[in-house]
């Protein structure tokens, strides 16, 4: 059950803590912000709290006051030993920033108490993550702090600790925070069963959950909340679920926010590389003219990349140059370390990264480019401008970077979003309308994870035998498997008990033992040194540490193919330093600094999601609109100045953004008659430069759509033709490409594919796909089916990819295997949207979409963009080797599939 409130309550709120916590409330913050009146009667009451507000609005002290206020309220503290408070981070970095605001109001707390004379006991608060060293971790079992600050994977660890876990008995408030990250993907699945089997030896404790940016708000908190299950009686064994109560605090409008959108003139539609020169100067004018500026990019590559010309170009200015300084050519860095700007992102070392914080926290650095990992609530000093290179991509993560500009509870964000070319700034402008009316995307929990199921029942039974019955209700109280199957749950369960035959593959011996005469689940040798060891649900990239000589300094860590292409000697950028290549190891790579060389940039192979739904929904229609007010004007010369104000007056775009888009559009337009758009779906077809065919498919609708498309096509094509054509997929559309030679092919088939077509033929090459490949891998090592070498040894990713194509080619001659299965619903649920592909069909089967065939000579403009700006957003073609991809059969269990399935729509 989850309780919406929102009120307009003004009542001292502050008078329902102790004295000594309310005198320091009143003298340092004076009154409560609205989430803080809302949220504290609430939490005070013991309810279930989800706290929706804007950064920067006091929502962390709010989950955490009440809790201060009870521990300094207990008179018997000191004779109490165990944890009281557990404070959850989806970040390190984020966990060791609240420890130090914490410092704060427990040392106000203590002087108001003495100012009162009123004796308080001693709080202590602590932080356990990966980088805790063993010492830190057992002086924690043997004198636990009364707030834990911690990771979800490490409160896996400690529950999975017969030691450990008893310092968690008493733990009475759980927070999570940022919890918006952890909903729409397997960390949340992972920890929602942790939060269960906490709730087997701290019954009852308190959950407050935290997030700036979040939709729908009862989705979240059905994730946080849990489920209360119960026997429904009889001998039928049915279980009973029920929501567990979650009172929504909804404070939404009580931050300001200013974003704009600026554009290039004079620039090539196609190619971004030609804007740089142009725009770091641009960049490096809005650092010069505000305090402390946060520069965001989209990948790690870029934020070096961007920090490097930054460099470049400030050096230039210094020595009296023009702007026109060389600035790299994204491949190639200039090697320039002697300016004040630096790159921060995930693939730093901690050491590095919190280096880095404190130098901007402390005013020495002017900027710093970074990624995602500084978009969370991590508290980096007095921000007055974020400048986000390229659309951020989403309208969450645009209001979760800009938030860090005005972080201050009363202040205005201020953002600068640059596009680099049109289709970028087509999105970026709806993504910053988005910003503006708060229109985050909606998500969606992951149901029934049978790969997370897996390593949660084997860390279940590795600290008490269970009976099956009973761990199947307790999985059953966390939210993503309230709908779990027993017959999906006894599957697992022979899964890791080493019902499939370890014969055939040394990894499927049983993890655990399931004496069917009793019905219970009893451990083995080296049942938690398995789950201990491969916990988690972030799956290992084998990437490769970067170390300095004396092989212990960490630096940082690099992809595994990058590193296979470097040799000793050759120079790298990482973290705005120049770095040589002493020696390669099979586990690390040994550097050494390299000042004045110049330096290749490095890149990682990672996920780049695909937009989300509602976006592209928006970004169609769009499309649409701009397209009829341009239509009139589509033959004249000049850019129509009508349609350049309504897009400044209805998007918050710069005269030289709307041109450019305007342009563009109209470019399209008088190319093809029109533009794709949530009315409009364009096939183009043309000759690229060495002759082979291309088939474009301009669709706006996501990748989440254009990937099962694209398979089904391709399968036709397959059919039709005889030959596999190559594919790319964008968030804007994809394309193919046949061999030279092959003539002219027929696409008016595309208009006419049903929607049940579609998803045979998606069902039918989902196993000749990348995708399927790299899910099953990532699926099996979170099963404990593919573990690594050991726990201080890295495990070679090409090593990982062979491994599990040789249990693939196992595992599918079994038709109810559960990582198949699991790998099918990630790939048809939660990588592609079929019930959506399917809605997209029935308009175009109804003419609600009008699909128009154009046969050209030279690529359109939006096919040159798709052309140029093509970073491989089909995801996984860089993941599986061709050894995978050629596999071509594969039985499945389509019943058992089916229960899986959060959608009865999807395919099954």
């Amino acid at each position: 059950m989850v309780r919406t409130v929102s009120t307009d309550n003004d009542t001292d709120v502050v008078g329902l803590f102790s004295a000594p916590v309310a005198r320091w409330f009143r003298e340092c913050h004076g009154v409560a912000t609205e989430p803080q009146r809302e949220a504290w009667p609430r939490i005070k009451s013991g309810e279930n709290v989800l706290i929706h507000s804007p950064t920067g609005s006091g929502k962390t002290l709010a989950a955490f006051l009440s809790a201060l206020d009870g521990l300094y309220s207990d008179v018997a503290l000191s004779k109490r030993k165990g944890i009281r408070a557990l404070y959850i981070s989806p970040l390190k970095a984020l966990g060791y920033d609240v420890e130090r605001n914490l410092e704060e109001p427990m040392r106000g707390i203590e002087t108001a108490a003495k100012s009162l004379s009123v004796e308080i006991p001693k709080v202590r608060a602590d932080v356990r993550t990966g980088d805790t060293p063993s010492s830190g971790r057992a002086r924690m079992v043997r004198n636990p702090p009364h707030i834990l600050i911690t990771t979800p994977e490490s409160l896996y660890l400690i529950l999975t600790s017969p030691r450990a876990r008893s310092i968690l008995s008493t733990v009475e408030t759980v927070i999570v925070d940022e919890i918006h990250t952890l909903c729409a993907n397997k960390r949340g699945v992972h920890l929602s069963i942790t939060l269960e089997r906490l709730e087997q030896i701290a019954p009852g404790f308190q959950r407050i959950g935290l997030s700036a940016t979040q939709r729908p708000l009862t989705e979240v908190a059905r994730l946080l909340g849990g489920q209360n299950v119960s026997s429904a009686g009889g001998d039928n064994g049915k279980l009973i679920v029920e929501p567990r109560p979650v009172s929504i605090v909804d404070c939404p409008g009580s931050k300001k926010i200013e974003i704009s959108v600026h554009g290039m003139s004079d620039t090539d539609d196609g190619d971004p590389s030609s804007i740089w020169p142009k725009l770091i100067p641009r960049v490096l004018d809005d650092i010069e003219g505000h305090d402390t500026t946060l520069v965001f990019s989209n990948s790690r590559r870029q934020a070096e990349n961007a920090a490097d010309r930054l460099n470049a170009v400030w050096s230039a200015r210094e020595q009296g140059e023009n702007d026109g300084v060389a600035v790299g050519s994204g491949e190639i860095g200039t090697g320039t370390e002697d300016g004040p700007f630096m790159a921060h992102h995930g693939s730093l070392s901690d050491t590095l990264r919190r280096d880095i914080e404190e130098k901007l926290k402390a005013g020495e650095l002017p900027a710093l480019v970074g990624t995602s990992s500084l978009e969370l609530g991590i508290d980096i000093g007095s921000i007055d401008l974020v400048v986000q290179l390229q659309s951020p991509k989403t309208v969450t993560q645009g209001l979760q970077r800009v938030g860090r500009a005005g972080h201050s509870v009363g202040e205005t964000s201020y953002g600068k979003i640059y596009g680099t070319h049109p289709e970028d700034l087509i999105e970026a402008a709806v993504v910053a309308r988005g910003m503006q009316e708060r229109q985050v995307e909606a998500v969606e929990v992951p149901r029934n994870s049978l790969d997370v199921l897996a390593q949660q029942i084997v860390a279940a039974v590795a600290v008490q035998d269970w009976p099956m019955r009973e761990l199947y209700r307790v999985i059953k109280g966390a939210y993503p498997y309230g709908e779990l199957t027993y017959p999906n749950f006894e599957g697992v369960v022979k899964l890791v008990s080493g019902h499939y035959p370890r014969e055939l593959f040394s990894t499927l011996r049983a993890r655990i033992h399931w004496d069917e005469t009793r019905d219970v689940l009893q451990q083995l040798p080296g049942t938690r040194m398995m789950a201990i060891s491969n916990g988690g649900a972030i799956v290992d990239r084998g990437l490769f540490p970067v170390v300095l000589p004396d092989r212990k300094t960490r630096v940082g860590e690099l992809d595994e193919e990058f590193v296979f292409e470097s040799g000793e000697g050759d120079a790298f950028m990482l973290g705005s330093q120049v770095w040589r290549v002493a020696k390669i190891d099979d586990d690390r790579v040994i550097a050494e600094p390299a000042p004045g060389a110049l330096p290749r940039m490095p890149f990682w192979r990672g996920d780049f999601p695909w937009r989300p739904l509602d976006l592209s929904e928006a970004l169609a229609e769009f499309r649409a609109e701009a397209a009829g007010r341009l239509m009139p004007y589509v033959g004249e010369e000049e850019t129509p100045a009508e349609v350049v104000e309504w897009l400044m007056s209805e998007f918050p775009v710069d005269e030289a953004g709307a041109r450019q888009i305007i342009g563009y559009i109209r470019r399209q337009i008088q190319w093809s008659g029109d533009i794709s758009s949530d009315k409009t779906v364009i096939v183009e077809t043309y000759q690229d430069s060495i002759g082979d065919q291309r088939i474009v498919v301009h669709s706006p609708f996501g990748g989440r759509i254009n990937g099962p498309w694209s398979v089904a096509i391709a399968r036709e094509l397959l059919e039709r033709r005889k030959i596999e054509p190559e594919v790319q997929v964008s968030d804007d559309g994809f394309m193919f490409r046949l061999p030279q030679g092959d003539g002219a092919s027929d696409v008016e088939f595309i208009e006419e594919m049903s929607g049940e077509s579609v998803k045979e033929h998606v069902l039918e090459g989902m196993i000749d796909s990348p995708l399927f490949g790299a899910v099953f891998r990532q699926n099996a090592y979170r099963a404990l089916l593919l573990p690594s070498l050991g726990q201080f040894r890295r495990t070679p990713f090409w090593l990982q990819r062979l491994r599990s194509k040789d249990l693939l080619a196992i595992a599918k001659s079994f038709p109810d295997f559960p990582i198949v299965l699991e790998s099918y619903r990630d790939a048809l649920e939660d990588y592609m949207d079929m019930p959506g592909l399917g809605r997209v069909l029935e308009r175009v089967q109804s003419g609600a979409i009008e699909v128009k065939f154009v046969e050209s000579d030279v690529p359109s403009p939006v096919a040159r963009s798709l052309e140029h700006n093509f970073i491989d957003f089909w995801m996984y073609q860089w993941d599986t080797p061709k050894a995978e991809r050629g596999l071509r059969s594969l039985n499945i269990d389509r019943e058992a599939l089916a229960q899986l399935f959060r959608n009865p729509d999807a395919p099954g």
